[in-house]
C-alpha cells in the first residue's frame, strides 16, 4: 500500500493500469514516487510480475508441508513441557535444579508461543488448499506459471532479422 499524492489516502495500485484505487480521487493517475521501488507503470508488467507468481505458487504448493513441520514443532514442545512439569512434581529436585529447569520451561513455552502463532496464520490457507478446489487451483496456477515463464522466455529471446536491406538499423535486444 503507498500514499496517493493526487488524495493522500493509502491505496493498493493498480499495476496494469497505474491508477489509484480509491473511489474518492476519481481514479486519478498515481505518479511514482521515491519509495515506490517495486513498480512504476512504463515497466514491463511480465517483470514484475512472474517473480510474485512464483513466490505464491511455492508457499501454496509447500504450505501443507509447512504447517505440518510447525504442528511437529508444536507437539514436540508440548512434550517438552510434559517432561518439565514431571519433573517439577516427581523429581524431588533442589533450588537450584529447579531454578534451571524453570529457565527450560520458559524457554519452552517461548518456542510454543511461535509454533502457535504461525500456525494460526497458516491454518486458514491449509485448509482452503486441503479442498478440492485448492488441489485443482494448484494445478491451474502451475499451468499459469508456466505459460508466464514461456511467454517471458519469449520475450528476452526474441530478434526481428529486416526482410530488406533498406539500411535501417534493428536492435536485436529482447524484452519488448
Amino acid at each position: 500500500m503507498k500514499r496517493c499524492k493526487s488524495c493522500g489516502s493509502l491505496y493498493i495500485k493498480d499495476f496494469i493500469t497505474g491508477t489509484c484505487d480509491n473511489p474518492q480521487s476519481g481514479r486519478g493517475v498515481v505518479q511514482p514516487d521515491d519509495t515506490c521501488k517495486n513498480w512504476h507503470p512504463r515497466e514491463n508488467v511480465t517483470a514484475s510480475i512472474l517473480p510474485d507468481l512464483e513466490i505464491a505458487y511455492k508457499l501454496l504448493n509447500t504450505i501443507d508441508k509447512v504447517y505440518n513441520m510447525h504442528f511437529d514443532g508444536l507437539k514436540g514442545c508440548e512434550a517438552e513441557g510434559n517432561d518439565i512439569h514431571h519433573a517439577l512434581e516427581l523429581g524431588g529436585l533442589k533450588y537450584a535444579e529447579r531454578a534451571k529447569i524453570a529457565t527450560r520451561q520458559s524457554r519452552v513455552l517461548q518456542e510454543r508461543r511461535k509454533y502457535k502463532d504461525a500456525l494460526e496464520v497458516m491454518e486458514p490457507l491449509y485448509n482452503l488448499m486441503q479442498l478440492p478446489e485448492g488441489t485443482a487451483f494448484i494445478r491451474k496456477l502451475s499451468l499459469v506459471l508456466g505459460d508466464a515463464r514461456k511467454a517471458d522466455k519469449y520475450h528476452k529471446e526474441r530478434a526481428y532479422f529486416p526482410r530488406t536491406k533498406t539500411g535501417i538499423a534493428i536492435s536485436n535486444k529482447g524484452g519488448g
